[in-house]
Order: C-alpha cells, then sequence, then structure tokens
C-alpha cells in the first residue's frame, strides 16, 4: 500500500525470495565412447577422463550463497555491473555456437554462472533456460574444484588435466527429457528460442536430463 511518505520514492519490497528458485542437480559420468568401445584399448577408454558423480544434496554450499562466495572469492570481483554488463558478448556469440571462453562468469543467454549455488531468479519453474544454467553451473563448478578436466589441446593427449575454469566451447548439451533433441545439440548459453522451443510439458512433472557432450582430443597409439 502507498502512503504519502512512500510516494516516488523506491518504496521497500516484501524480502520473501518469491521471485526465486532453488534446483538440486544430479551429475553423472556417461562416458559413451568407452561403453561402446570404439577405439579399444585407449588412454580415453581408460577411464582419465571421466567426472565422478556430483550430488548437489551433499555439497552444503550448494544451497547456502555465503558459503559458496567463500569457497570462490572470485565472485566478489563479476558481481560488478560492468562485468554483468559484459555478459551480452557472451550471449551473443553461445547463440552463433561459439561461447567466449575467457568469460568464465557468463552463462551466455542463460545467466550468471556465479553464485555456484541451486538459487536462480525464476520466471517459470518448467523454464528450460534455468535448468540448462544449473546444469552449466554444476559443470563450472566440478571444473572449480579440480573433479572435472579439460580433454582438449595437446596436453590433454593422454589424459585429461585439471582446468579452474570451465571452457564452454569444449562442450554442448543436448535435452533428452522430458522432450529430446533428437536431430541437433546446442552450444553451452544458447537461447532457448533457438533450440527449447517446444521442450516443456505443461503442469508439474519430473525435472529434465540433459546429456553432456564434451570434446576429448586422444592420443591412439601404434601397434
Amino acid at each position: 500500500m502507498l502512503t504519502a511518505p512512500t510516494l516516488g520514492s523506491v518504496g521497500h519490497g516484501d524480502h520473501d525470495d518469491g521471485d526465486l528458485a532453488f534446483f538440486h542437480v544430479h551429475d553423472f559420468p556417461f562416458p559413451l565412447a568407452p561403453l561402446l568401445d570404439i577405439f579399444g584399448e585407449t588412454p580415453c577408454s581408460m577411464g582419465n577422463h571421466a567426472t565422478p558423480p556430483y550430488l548437489s544434496e551433499l555439497d552444503p554450499s550448494w544451497n547456502h550463497e555465503l558459503l559458496a562466495a567463500m569457497m570462490h572469492p572470485e565472485a566478489i570481483l563479476f558481481a560488478e555491473p560492468e562485468a554483468i554488463e559484459a555478459c551480452s558478448a557472451d550471449a551473443l556469440a553461445a547463440n552463433l555456437g561459439m561461447p567466449i571462453d575467457s568469460m568464465i562468469w557468463c552463462g551466455g543467454s542463460w545467466g550468471y554462472l556465479y553464485p555456484y549455488t541451486g538459487m536462480v531468479k525464476a520466471t517459470s519453474g518448467a523454464d528450460p533456460r534455468l535448468t540448462s544454467l544449473i546444469a552449466m553451473r554444476s559443470r563450472a563448478l566440478l571444473h572449480r574444484r579440480g573433479l572435472a578436466l579439460n580433454t582438449v589441446g595437446d596436453q590433454a593427449l593422454c589424459g585429461g588435466v585439471p582446468d579452474p575454469f570451465l571452457k564452454k566451447s569444449h562442450y554442448r548439451m543436448s535435452m533428452l527429457y522430458p522432450v529430446a533433441e533428437t536431430n541437433n545439440n546446442h552450444a553451452m548459453g544458447a537461447s532457448t528460442s533457438l533450440w527449447g522451443l517446444g521442450h516443456t510439458i505443461p503442469g508439474p512433472g519430473d525435472a529434465p536430463v540433459y546429456l553432456l557432450w564434451q570434446w576429448e582430443d586422444c592420443c591412439l597409439p601404434l601397434y
């Protein structure tokens, strides 16, 4: 209710977090090439690039923004308005299939990667943009903690190497559920208007499932 003292001012909101949503994430390795034994016995088939399972319910920082900021203090630098505005360039690049790896705080058209928690600004609980951002954050978190490996480049030919920051261009994503992307995949941060139309079933349902594709450079020994 407006009263005379508040007319013309910014007013005060009821800080009830009504515009926020929270998601947990379950990340499981799915090494398709080793499972199919496409290349035989190589470093790629030995599980050297595999990422361990991650269940956010077991991570106390996933639902605690202050703890997440303390564990990853660089988040403070990326909270500046200039850094946030710069993410529009990453969004444009992601829509062209070429997200900018150096912009480690940006999630393209989906939002911002920091803080590494399950809390996001919500427009709709079924919005694939929100769940895609959560999936992207979890992968960035695994890289930050040394659990996900860089698998691109000469240094990674005989096994993945630690990389503290997510290289978005090394990944592609496909939605598997509730409506699968059967003929294509998309870049991290690509607008859902390019791939997500018709991929949401109206009404409440199960959590979406995404398949994460990771580029791997691997050496094939000569016998």
